[in-house]
């Protein structure tokens, strides 16, 4: 029973942890605080902090296929995603282009650098889509190369 109710208050200090999602903050600082504790490391629950309940619904609904396919348990899914993620994020500089924000939806476009291959000098799109559920979220990234 203790121990239930430890692991509740940890998930809950997680959840309102440092990231400021507050309704005044702007999306793009949401979102680049994020890509920053990505690059540092973080842990799982964290970072579901971050994602608008549908995105933390996709990503859970997806979890037990890729425990399938890879032949692996969640833990060593979980680890293998979050250490791509934060492979990529340390390769990528990115630079804000637009902020727009259009009720509780905001848009971000970003220009992503890959500074791993500085020879590279092949530029590529991000565009962010977040929403204003009690603080800024991540609904959706995609990458354009």
């Amino acid at each position: 029973m203790k121990l239930a109710i430890y692991l509740a208050a940890c998930g809950l200090i997680v959840a309102c942890s440092s990231n400021d999602t507050t309704p005044s903050s702007k999306p793009s600082t949401v979102y680049e605080q994020y890509n920053d504790k990505i690059i540092q490391g973080i842990s799982y629950e964290e970072e579901k902090s971050y994602f608008t309940d549908a995105k933390q619904a996709e990503i859970e609904q997806k979890i037990p296929q890729y425990m399938q396919q890879m032949k692996k348990n969640r833990e060593q899914v979980i680890q293998m995603y979050q250490s791509i993620s934060q492979s990529v994020a340390r390769c990528k500089k990115i630079r804000l282009l637009e902020e727009r924000i259009d009720g509780n939806t905001a848009y971000l476009s970003y220009e992503q650098t890959d500074i791993c291959n500085p020879g590279s000098s092949h530029l590529q799109k991000q565009s962010v889509v977040m929403h204003n559920e009690q603080g800024w979220k991540i609904h959706q990234v995609e990458i354009a190369l």
